[in-house]
């Protein structure tokens, strides 16, 4: 499934439509501010985050990788442990489930259903799921709310004005999506998706991701594919999910 692909632009536009209907509103929430506002609109002009001129999309991926190491080893040092007691029940999709959404509305997250668009995303305070995202099947919705999150706890951590400064370079962006598919993967294999089918998947969004996320220019689905195989292989290896 396509969890996450329009640009975070279109993402902000679609939650700030007032059409949206209200899934769980929960207490505390608040609309984006002048900053996170401000921020959003500059992504598309800010991706690129080293000057690329002259430099091949193969080396540029590698420099890109080492800018977002940080930000890889931060997700996987504050964000993960949330995740850890989940993956340590028995499998149960509507359990996880329940438990995200309850986790998001433990932080003041507002959740909202998008009438037309079926990407789901995560913004300051906001979570919009995917127009029918009630009726997905219940693994899906598990794993997509998960991955929006994750991404969540990462705004809170940082701060959202910084979290989205760090999203609108080239290294951010692939790290903060690399960290939470490489999550959406464990949720897959969790839920008894065969690696065959979960490898797949993931290079079937490797091939979409540049142009979804507006980093088509800075580097290829190579490299996305091999920086995204690279987290999920860390995550497993350190936490054996």
């Amino acid at each position: 499934m396509n969890i996450h692909t329009i640009t975070l632009p279109a993402a902000i536009t679609a939650l700030t439509l007032t059409t949206l209907p209200v899934l769980t509103s929960c207490a505390g929430s608040k609309p984006l501010g002048p900053l996170a506002t401000a921020a959003v609109s500059q992504l598309k002009e800010a991706v690129q985050d080293l000057d690329v001129e002259g430099i091949a999309k193969e080396h540029a991926c590698g420099i890109y990788i080492d800018r977002g190491r940080a930000s890889a080893e931060a997700a996987f040092t504050h964000e993960w442990p949330v995740f850890a007691p989940v993956f340590a029940t028995t499998p149960s999709p509507s359990a996880d489930l329940q438990w995200c959404t309850d986790y998001l509305g433990s932080l003041s997250v507002k959740i909202v259903s998008k009438p037309n668009d079926t990407a789901s995303t995560a913004i300051c305070g906001v979570v919009a799921f995917g127009a029918g995202f009630e009726g997905w099947p219940v693994e899906s919705q598990a794993e997509v709310c998960s991955h929006e999150l994750s991404h969540i706890l990462g705004q809170q951590r940082m701060g959202c004005g910084k979290w989205l400064a760090n999203y609108a370079t080239v290294s951010g962006r692939l790290s903060s999506e690399g960290t939470a598919y490489a999550l959406s993967d464990a949720f897959q294999a969790r839920y008894g998706v065969d690696e065959r089918t979960i490898a797949a998947r993931a290079k079937a969004r490797a091939t979409r991701f540049p142009v979804s996320y507006g980093l088509d220019k800075a580097v290829s689905s190579e490299c996305v594919g091999d920086y995204f195989g690279a987290i999920r292989r860390a995550l497993r290896e350190r936490t054996g999910v």
